[in-house]
């Protein structure tokens, strides 16, 4: 991961990384990042299917697992 100090920044968003950040990510190994990386998924996962069941309560688990299925090989969010 080639990260330049000063001018890295986070995936989608304008703000520079601190620097602190930087180093970090550049300490892991490459199994760290993956770890770090698959959380992430994970947790957006848990907040798409959250947000799924508030704006559809009528939907059923099924529902949900198949919008989800959809999105997720659609590329959207």
């Amino acid at each position: 991961m080639n990260l330049p100090t000063n001018h890295a920044t986070a995936y989608g968003l304008n703000e520079p990384m601190p620097a602190v950040q930087v180093c970090a990510i550049r300490a892991m190994s490459f199994a760290q990042r993956l770890a770090v990386g698959m959380g992430f998924i994970r947790s957006g996962r848990r907040l798409k299917r959250a947000a799924l069941r508030q704006q559809h309560p009528d939907w059923t688990d099924e529902e949900i697992a198949n919008e989800m299925r959809h999105l997720t090989t659609n590329g959207r969010t």
